[in-house]
């Protein structure tokens, strides 16, 4: 059985209230992605961790992603990639300050290799708007936020009205927000 079978598995029994067996699976499928060229292997890892973290495995999602950093360059593209994977994992901890130095670390990297209006670029705006509001910069949240959301596609169009949707919340702003929930639906609805 393939590594990506054995994740398959691992998200079936967690989302059917076994978390042995999909811990059992999820490490099942680390090892069995082990044979795998490096770069393929951290491709792996992070499919793995985002997984995980889908199940609120979030312990093991940190430390598949920060594996799957551990295997390339700092300077590669895919290192910021994981990155930015690793950053949404420590926000879903509650660890936001952490998470932001990691955005801006992948965001400079991306930065570096591909142009500004890039998809991965976008999504990694989103996340780091996200970062500036769990850290109460709501200034800074808006600022990269609205910057992110002229390009972004439909798919990350969804999160980023949500991200601000839940930034006019914060502020008070309830018709601000109201409106931002209807773009995300709306973002969300061309999806199907």
């Amino acid at each position: 059985m393939d590594w990506e079978s054995k994740v398959r598995l691992a998200v079936d029994c967690a989302n059917n209230g076994e978390p042995e067996g999909a811990r059992v699976f999820f490490e099942a499928a680390a090892s069995a992605c082990s044979s795998l060229e490096e770069r393929n292997q951290a491709c792996a890892l992070q499919v793995i961790a985002i997984a995980e973290q889908s199940v609120g495995f979030l312990a093991c999602a940190e430390g598949h992603a920060r594996c799957a950093m551990a295997m390339l360059p700092p300077t590669n593209f895919f290192h910021a990639i994981h990155g930015k994977t690793l950053a949404s994992i420590l926000l879903d901890q509650g660890r936001a300050a952490e998470a932001l130095a990691y955005l801006q670390d992948a965001m400079n990297v991306m930065l570096d290799v591909v142009p500004p209006h890039h998809p991965a670029v976008t999504s990694c705006l989103v996340f780091l708007g996200k970062a500036h509001i769990a850290t109460g910069d709501y200034d800074q949240a808006d600022l990269v936020l609205r910057t992110a959301l002229p390009r972004a596609s439909d798919e990350v169009a969804v999160e980023a009205n949500n991200a601000l949707a839940d930034l006019a919340w914060v502020r008070g702003e309830p018709q601000r927000a109201r409106y931002h929930q209807a773009q995300a639906s709306r973002a969300a609805w061309s999806l199907r």
